[in-house]
C-alpha cells in the first residue's frame, strides 16, 4: 500500500510540474502557432500565391523571406521588449499582427501587399519560443523543454499534410481554418499570466556579442554546411508544391505524403546519428 501511495503521490507531482495549467496554455498556443507557419509557409502560401492571386514564385519566395526575416530581427529584440512590457501584452499583440497578416492575404493582389502581409504575419510568429522559455521550471527544465519541442515538430509537421489535403477541394476552405486558429491563438493569449518560472538574467549588448562571438567561434566548421543546408531548405519551399502537381502529377493528399515520408525518415535518422 505504501508503495502504490508514493506512486500515486508520484504521478500528482509529475502532473504538476510537467502539465501544469501554463504548460498546457503554452503548449496548445505553440501548436497553433507552428500549426499555422507550417501550413502557411510550406503549402498555402505557395499555392495560394500562385493560383488564386496569380503571383510569380519570385514574389513568394521574398514573401516567404520577408517573413523569416522579420521574425529573426523581432526575436533579437522580443528579450529587451520583455524587460519592460508585460509577457501577456508582448504575446498578445504579437498574434494581434499574425491574425491582422493573415486577414491581409485575401486583399493581396498586388505583390507588395502579399510580401507585407508575410512579414506582418511572421511579426506575431516571432515571441512564443522567447516566451516558453521564461516559463520552463528550473527544476524541469529538459522535461518541459522535450514536451515542448515534441509540441513544435508535430505542430509545424502536421500543418502542411492537413493544409495539402484541404487545398485538393478548395483554397477557401485551408485560408478560413488558418484564419480562425490564428483568431484561437489570440484569443488564448489574453489568459497567459506574466509570471515567469525561471530565473532570467539580464546582460548588456556587449557582453550578449562577446558570447555569440565565441560560440560562432566554436561551431566554424559547422556554419557553412549548416547555412547551405538551410539555403536550400529555404529555395525548396516556394518551389515543391507546384513543382510537385505541375511537374510529377500529384495531388495534394499525395504530397501531404510526401512530406509525411520525408518527416518520418528525419525522426528515425535522429536517432542513430545522435
Amino acid at each position: 500500500m505504501g508503495g502504490a501511495h508514493s506512486i500515486l503521490i508520484g504521478v500528482s507531482t509529475i502532473r504538476k510540474t510537467w502539465f501544469g495549467p501554463e504548460i498546457i496554455l503554452f503548449s496548445a498556443i505553440l501548436f497553433l502557432v507552428e500549426f499555422m507557419r507550417g501550413a502557411m509557409l510550406i503549402s498555402f502560401l505557395p499555392i495560394f500565391g500562385e493560383k488564386q492571386l496569380g503571383l510569380t514564385l519570385d514574389i513568394i519566395g521574398i514573401a516567404i523571406t520577408a517573413h523569416y526575416l522579420i521574425d529573426t530581427l523581432l526575436k533579437m529584440a522580443i528579450g529587451y521588449l520583455l524587460d519592460r512590457f508585460s509577457i501577456r501584452f508582448v504575446v498578445h499583440i504579437g498574434l494581434l499582427f499574425s491574425l491582422v497578416g493573415v486577414l491581409l492575404f485575401q486583399f493581396a493582389y498586388q505583390p507588395w501587399i502579399f510580401i507585407v502581409a508575410a512579414a506582418v504575419y511572421g511579426v506575431g510568429i516571432s515571441p512564443i519560443w522567447i516566451v516558453c522559455l521564461t516559463k520552463v521550471s528550473d527544476d524541469q527544465r529538459a522535461t518541459q523543454m522535450g514536451f515542448l519541442y515534441t509540441i513544435w515538430f508535430i505542430g509545424l509537421g502536421s500543418g502542411p499534410i492537413v493544409c495539402n489535403i484541404l487545398l485538393d477541394y478548395s483554397t477557401k476552405i485551408p485560408y478560413y481554418l488558418l484564419l480562425g486558429l490564428s483568431f484561437a491563438a489570440w484569443i488564448l493569449a489574453m489568459f497567459i499570466s506574466n509570471r515567469q518560472n525561471s530565473t532570467v538574467t539580464s546582460l548588456p549588448l556587449r557582453e550578449q556579442f562577446a558570447i555569440l562571438r565565441d560560440r560562432l567561434r566554436h561551431m566554424r566548421l559547422l556554419l557553412p554546411g549548416m547555412v547551405l543546408q538551410t539555403m536550400g531548405a529555404g529555395m525548396l519551399v516556394p518551389i515543391l508544391p507546384s513543382f510537385a502537381e505541375d511537374h510529377l502529377g500529384m495531388s495534394g493528399t499525395q504530397y501531404s505524403f510526401l512530406l509525411l515520408a520525408g518527416g518520418a525518415f528525419t525522426v528515425i535518422s535522429l536517432i542513430p546519428l545522435g
